[in-house]
């Protein structure tokens, strides 16, 4: 990732963590349920790997619930944000905080 990128990105996770928000995951849920978690971080963005779920509601009841509610948004980036619970990013992919 650029530095121009992680730049980005940081603008982005700001704008939906609440100010005790240390901890953001990506969660991709795939066509058959397989469910991808990957913990960002925040400053800096820290890559610790992809932990993999055989369905959705194997992931953390947390996580459940911040992805419920981020289903209701427009699968847009743009105008998906909630404050202290996450963003929608596509139909499949959330970034949630906690």
């Amino acid at each position: 990732m650029t530095v121009m990128e992680q730049m980005h990105l940081h603008q982005q996770l700001a704008m939906i963590c609440a100010p005790d928000a240390d901890y953001i995951w990506r969660i991709e849920i795939g066509d058959t349920g397989l469910t991808e978690v990957r913990y960002i971080g925040f400053c800096p963005v820290d890559d610790s790997g992809v932990t993999t779920y055989d369905t959705f509601s194997d992931i953390p009841e947390w996580m459940q619930h911040r992805v419920a509610a981020l289903h209701m948004m427009p699968a847009n980036p743009n105008d998906s944000s909630i404050y202290g619970i996450g963003r929608r990013i596509d139909e499949n992919v959330y970034w949630v905080v906690q």
